[in-house]
């Protein structure tokens, strides 16, 4: 399950870039065209970074469940370890994508536009959490991580402010993992009030019942079991904790 609901949830905000440039490129209306460019600036970090990352563990556990014939080249996910490890470095290491997130894309048109990004979560929150649909947890967990996103935010720029720039390295990148893990959750969540209505309407017995009760179920797991990882960096954001930053080479030679 965390293999199916990560892998949807980086297919769904590839494809929600994609969607972001063929706007920016071709709608008629300037203005939007100039929106949607904020949007697919702000994602393509996320994009770039984010599944590349996590497809390294997920693979590693496909691995695994072959047990130890997986690592054998008769089998299609060794041949998937070893091709994808180049993603998560080429273009800018991700790292470096982090970084462009925090640093850039936090304060593009002084801020403006990221907080449009993610004022659309917000809304949709809005719109469904007074809604009788099945997924009060699910949406409950994302306004959490929502807030502790924020509060990311604000302890940021308070370091900013401290001239502790020091933390914008050390935490650039889970702060990037909890971005796309929020918007990931988003788009899953997105999909599973879709997805709901037409296991319902078409019942077991259809032959599309199962694609669309899997949406559901990978939104579930995602919003239950991936989620409140925002919350576990907004505590790490808070703490505050400088050991890597004062730590001299001399100590990792033992």
């Amino acid at each position: 399950m965390v293999n199916k609901a990560t892998l949807e949830a980086c297919r769904a905000m590839i494809m929600k870039a994609y969607f972001y440039q063929d706007v920016f490129r071709h709608d008629p209306d300037p203005q939007r065209r100039v929106w949607a460019g904020g949007r697919l600036d702000v994602l393509t970090p996320i994009c770039k970074a984010y599944p590349s990352d996590e497809a390294w563990g997920l693979v590693a556990e496909s691995i695994q469940t072959y047990g130890g014939y997986g690592f054998c080249e008769d089998y299609p996910v060794a041949q998937a370890a070893r091709d994808l490890k180049i993603y998560s470095i080429w273009e800018g290491t991700n790292f470096v994508q982090a970084q462009d997130l925090i640093n850039r894309k936090w304060s593009m048109d002084k801020g403006a536009v990221f907080a449009d990004f993610l004022q659309e979560i917000e809304d949709f929150i809005t719109d469904h959490q007074e809604k009788d649909h099945g997924f009060e947890l699910e949406l409950a967990n994302l306004k959490e991580a929502l807030s502790s996103y924020r509060e990311i935010m604000a302890i940021m720029g308070a370091y900013k402010a401290a001239k502790k720039m020091g933390y914008y390295q050390v935490l650039a990148r889970r702060i990037l993992t909890a971005t796309g893990q929020l918007y990931g959750a988003y788009c899953l969540l997105d999909q599973a009030f879709i997805a709901q209505k037409k296991v319902e309407e078409l019942g077991p017995d259809h032959w599309d019942y199962h694609f669309y009760y899997g949406k559901v179920l990978s939104a579930r797991y995602y919003l239950r079991n991936v989620i409140p990882n925002v919350s576990l960096v907004a505590r790490l954001v808070r703490d505050g904790d400088d050991s890597v930053m004062n730590a001299p080479i001399e100590i990792f030679e033992y």
